[in-house]
């Protein structure tokens, strides 16, 4: 005998009546990329209006974040909110403050433009900000970590490709090594004095000055 039962619509989401009296309201939201398993989101409330509304406040902040695919692409700022969120769990807390620093410093510059709408001028143009205040290797950090960030979106499919990749790094001079010229060493060995057994205390001092002046050549 045919039941006059209505099939729910695939993808519009059930309600579950718990047994403390409240609702859930539950969601398949596609597959996880890693597991190929179905994923599901879900939220709780009082009322079936309430599990919903729940519902979708959190679908709006996965989207917003990236987490989800939605009708807009997240802010670059939005993404890097959820990225130093999962970043913090993997590295030290030391390390971690100084990686948001750098990627807060890139999202003052470049944190309102859409993931999607991401482009190399637009890395290039946070780099030449950056770089008025910036030391050569400190400003290299920050791009370091900007790419970082912008790997993972590329990895999770956010965007075709990362645009730090058609960028050329920032650039850190060398710092010239000085060495000894050849008659320093032997002009040191003479600076200091013959102390044999009994030299000691005092007799340090004698020829002092000129050892230090080739030590401090040594070593600046």
């Amino acid at each position: 005998m045919a039941t006059n039962g209505r099939r729910r619509t695939k993808g519009a989401g059930s309600i579950i009546h718990r047994k403390d009296g409240s609702c859930e309201f539950r969601r398949e939201v596609g597959r996880d990329p890693a597991t190929g398993k179905r994923r599901y989101v879900s939220a709780k409330g009082r009322t079936k209006a309430g599990a919903r509304e729940r519902f979708d406040a959190r679908i709006a902040e996965m989207e917003r974040t990236g987490l989800l695919p939605g009708a807009k692409s997240p802010y670059l700022k939005d993404y890097a909110e959820r990225w130093l969120e999962e970043y913090r769990l993997n590295v030290k807390p030391t390390t971690y403050r100084t990686r948001a620093g750098r990627i807060h410093a890139c999202m003052e510059v470049i944190g309102c433009v859409r993931l999607t709408d991401l482009t190399p001028d637009h890395v290039r143009q946070c780099m030449r900000v950056l770089s008025k205040r910036l030391a050569p290797s400190t400003l290299k950090d920050h791009f370091v970590s900007l790419k970082m960030m912008l790997d993972q979106a590329e990895l999770e499919e956010l965007i075709p490709v990362d645009p730090c990749r058609r960028v050329r790094p920032p650039r850190v001079e060398p710092t010239e090594t000085r060495i000894l010229s050849p008659d320093q060493p032997k002009q040191l060995i003479e600076a200091v004095p013959d102390r044999g057994e009994k030299g000691r205390g005092p007799a340090l001092a004698v020829g002092g000055d000129k050892s230090w002046v080739l030590l401090v050549e040594l070593a600046f």
